[in-house]
């Protein structure tokens, strides 16, 4: 097995190839006695056929060449047929490439392409302005005012993790995400538990404003959760609850006249029958019927109630 030559190029390992070129080897016949590419082969023969043995060991280190130089090699190979090989010996052009290099740039641009650039910032010039924010507005944006909180990040989690939230009357898992919060009057309710990254910070909080109150979740309860943290809020606005069949939900709304209206959603597959008092003397507004003890909802039907 040959030996691994990825390594430094010390002139042991730049003598060896060079004394193979010198004794009239090919690309070919230098790429299989080196183990390399046919190609990097090649790019070892051009500076000895270009400088000869000083350009294979590396004697002038680093060059440097003007721009007439460039220009007078790129343009022989690019326009008036010279292979690389031929424009790096006439133009005394050590390595390979610089050459192509050279050639791109002059394709592209011409021999102007090849010109000095200025370094450093030009004579007068500002500095770039910073990048502006993704968001000008912090989250929840307009709403910041009215809940007390804006939040620096809304974290999601993986589809089977949860997080802890504690607090006086909610003891629960959240999930989904989970949004790092920051008061700005807001009272905390609840704090999530965790990991150092989410813990301590408020994930229930509760704004007083106006003659209301504005309560912002930071991560989606389970169910044991919300009812904990619905229950004191039920209880200080003395909500009654209505009981509906299981996959049938009811929400009431105003508008802007001050009529009720109620919202019944069949979320399943099968027929519902439900029977609400509070309901009774309403007009369903799809079918212009109005509501007397039993109400029938077809799979995933709806019904839209307006209260007297």
């Amino acid at each position: 097995m040959r030996e691994d030559r990825r390594r430094r190029y010390d002139d042991g390992f730049r003598r060896e190839p060079l004394e193979l070129i010198k004794a009239g080897a090919g690309k070919d016949t230098l790429a299989r006695r080196l183990a390399i590419p046919v190609y990097t082969a090649r790019n070892r023969i051009r500076p000895y056929r270009s400088g000869g043995e000083e350009a294979v060991m590396g004697g002038n280190g680093s060059r440097r060449y003007d721009w007439e130089t460039k220009v007078a090699a790129a343009r022989d190979h690019v326009e008036n047929g010279m292979t690389k090989t031929e424009a790096m010996a006439r133009h005394g052009i050590a390595s390979i490439a610089p050459l192509e290099r050279w050639c791109r740039e002059y394709r592209a641009g011409g021999p102007e392409a090849l010109r000095p650039k200025p370094k450093g910032r030009p004579k007068g010039a500002r500095s770039r302005p910073k990048p502006k924010p993704f968001c000008k507005v912090k989250r929840p944006g307009e709403l910041r005012k009215l809940m007390g909180v804006w939040v620096e990040e809304i974290d999601a989690l993986a589809p089977s993790e949860t997080i802890d939230v504690h607090g006086d009357t909610v003891d629960a898992k959240g999930e989904i995400v989970a949004s790092i919060i920051h008061r700005e009057g807001a009272e905390c309710l609840a704090t999530y538990g965790g990991d150092e990254f989410y813990a301590g910070h408020s994930a229930l909080t509760v704004n007083a404003y106006g003659k209301g109150k504005a309560y912002f979740v930071g991560t989606p309860l389970d169910e044991t959760g919300m009812s904990a943290f619905m229950a004191p809020i039920i209880k200080e606005l003395d909500l009654k609850s209505l009981d509906t069949p299981e996959d049938v939900s009811l929400s009431v709304r105003y508008g802007d006249d001050g009529t009720r209206y109620a919202f019944l959603i069949n979320n399943s597959a099968a027929d519902k029958r439900l029977c609400l008092s509070e309901l009774n003397g309403g007009t369903e507004l799809l079918a212009g019927t109005v509501i007397n003890d039993l109400i029938e909802l077809k799979p995933y039907g709806v019904d839209v109630i307006a209260l007297r």
